[in-house]
């Protein structure tokens, strides 16, 4: 503008991450690498029989330990065992960031900032179950037909249903595994579902963009000013879980369908901070030493609700993975206001409405429209409900009184969570996201960094 009080920054980087060590160790810890095994009967209440402590079915002897690579003779693969896999290629994550802000100064320390912030990640790793159970559809016919796919010969082998029985359900699965299918004789080895054998995909995606204001007012002599405002929406397809041994999609074979808000999604955030001095002329003497030398700085932080991922509670979908969601039930709300109090029951903590959902085995409601049924996965997003708004203000209030010279005393008093608010949440609580459970929807602690009230003081001398 020629006045040297604008100023326009803007910048973009490519940045590539480093798998963790753990991701790529998973290979050597396969079978016949390695073995890890479960002794049922050393976790039972029964005896134990310590002439065969590792007898657990295919175990018969000490599995350990065994040699780094061993011999054809010496490599066992035992069935159902886990196998955690990467494709051939693996690509690294890497993310495009770039970000453009406007910056203003104004007249008397003031100052107004102007950001946009956003990115684009790819590679993601994405841990997705190797061998899940497939939905086979319709009902068993006479003579154990109609149910082509369900594997009838083999370790996994299961006898037909009677006839007009489903041909999926939750005592069939080893039957429905994927490589069982491929191969009744060999799929069995590998075990199966969310807990099993898994890939550890690089097709995860997630962005971020976001709107910053801040307004800013510098330290003068009597006081400074800093405020800002974020608007932003963060999107992934899966979650941050360190370990990628599991997954958190609901479709496996669509894991682009569970593209939604990250669990670490705040779509707004304020924050404000004050530090504001008395320093007025006065020329009484005493009514100086009761007005000046005062200090009063609050701080505001304000958030609106954290994400909470709404699950089924119940295998719907038959493929065993355990991640399905359930259904909203047209023009019933999700949310249910009321007060929270001490207490049990949805009476004093109800927050999510469970009339609001439907399990895809029933109709939802009396609206049949657009629902689903056993087999299908239900139409809730993940992460699609946010906890109730979380607010801290904290404060603190400061005297300076002058001794001699450059000899003072400073008072200090501060206070975290002035107002003793309590912040309430429900996404942390595996059972109230469950609509299966029976204190569902419901808030069940404070939010995390909520406190109750806390005062400290101290004295101070300078010289």
């Amino acid at each position: 503008m020629g006045d040297g009080k604008t100023v326009i920054r803007m910048g973009g980087a490519l940045m590539f991450d480093n798998p963790n060590f753990f991701t790529g160790q998973r290979n050597q810890q396969n079978p016949p690498y390695a073995t890890a095994i479960a002794n049922q009967k050393t976790s039972s209440s029964g005896p134990m029989n310590f002439s065969a402590p590792w007898a657990t079915g295919a175990i018969t002897a000490s599995p350990f330990p065994q040699p780094a690579i061993p011999a054809p003779a010496q490599a066992q693969y035992f069935p159902q065992s886990q196998y955690i896999v990467l494709p051939q290629q693996f690509h690294a994550a890497y993310t495009m960031q770039w970000t453009l802000s406007v910056q203003q100064q104004f007249g008397h320390g003031w100052q107004f900032q102007l950001d946009y912030i956003g990115n684009t990640t790819r590679h993601n790793p994405l841990g997705l179950p190797l061998n899940p159970s497939v939905f086979i559809p319709g009902v068993w016919g006479v003579g154990g037909t109609g149910c082509a796919g369900i594997v009838t010969t083999g370790p996994a082998a299961v006898k037909p249903g009677a006839a007009g029985t489903n041909c999926s359900t939750t005592g069939n699965k080893l039957s429905r595994y994927k490589l069982a299918i491929l191969n009744p004789t060999q799929g069995n080895q590998f075990k199966g579902e969310s807990g099993g054998s898994a890939l550890v995909s690089d097709n995860g995606t997630a962005n971020y963009n976001g709107l910053i204001a801040t307004i800013q007012h510098r330290l003068s002599s009597t006081f400074s000013l800093l405020a800002n405002w974020t608007w932003s929406k963060c999107m992934n397809m899966e979650d941050a879980q360190g370990d990628l041994a599991g997954t958190t999609v609901q479709d496996p074979n669509n894991p682009k369908g569970d593209y939604g808000p990250c669990g670490s999604h705040y779509k707004m955030i304020e924050n404000a901070t004050v530090v504001a001095k008395s320093n007025f002329h006065i020329e009484n003497r005493l009514t100086s030493l009761a007005v000046n030398n005062w200090e009063l700085a609050p701080l505001f932080h304000i958030t609106s609700g954290a994400a909470i991922n709404v699950i089924s509670g119940q295998d719907n979908s038959l493929i065993g993975v355990g991640n399905d969601r359930p259904n909203l039930v047209p023009g019933v709300s999700p949310y249910v206001k009321t007060t929270f109090r001490s207490g049990t029951g949805p009476a004093n903590r109800a927050y999510l409405n469970p009339a609001a959902f439907a399990q895809v085995t029933a109709p939802c409601g009396s609206n049949l429209n657009g629902c689903a049924y056993l087999g299908t996965f239900g139409n809730v997003r993940r992460n699609s409900f946010r906890s109730p708004p979380f607010l801290q203000f904290d404060a603190q209030i400061s005297r300076v009184f002058p001794i001699h010279e450059s000899i003072s005393l400073t008072t200090r008093l501060e206070a975290f969570n002035v107002l003793n608010h309590p912040d309430f949440q429900v996404g942390s609580l595996g059972a109230n996201q469950n609509f299966t459970s029976s204190t569902f929807g419901q808030v069940g602690q404070t939010a995390t960094g909520n406190a109750a009230r806390e005062f400290q003081g101290s004295l101070k001398v300078s010289f």
